[in-house]
């Protein structure tokens, strides 16, 4: 699943939670889970992008809704791009990377 503002993206496989208040959906697109409420996204204002150390990304939107992407063992979890490049990624089993300045153009 990808969220897109502007040059910049948020890619999220395999799988993430969309929570809002007591309600929680476990969203996948392979294979498809509740991908009818991502569209309650739409037209969203990011409020907050976090990563913990421990790959775990949250994504806060101004309405109170909260996206997490946790970390997998197997593959990259999530990506963050800025101005169409990858500045920020988890590894397989946690390891947040951030690219380098040269690696990020304006």
């Amino acid at each position: 699943m990808r969220l897109r503002f502007g040059s910049h993206q948020i890619e999220l496989h395999p799988w993430s939670e969309l929570a809002a208040e007591v309600q929680a959906f476990r969203l996948a697109a392979w294979p498809q889970a509740n991908l009818g409420k991502a569209t309650e996204l739409l037209g969203q204002v990011i409020a907050e992008v976090r990563a913990s150390d421990q790959g775990l990304l949250r994504i806060l939107f101004a309405s109170g809704w909260c996206l997490t992407a946790p970390p997998d063992d197997e593959r990259s979890a999530w990506g963050v791009s800025v101005r169409f490049h990858e500045f920020l990624h988890v590894r397989p089993g946690g390891e947040v990377r951030v690219s380098g300045p040269r690696e990020i153009r304006t």
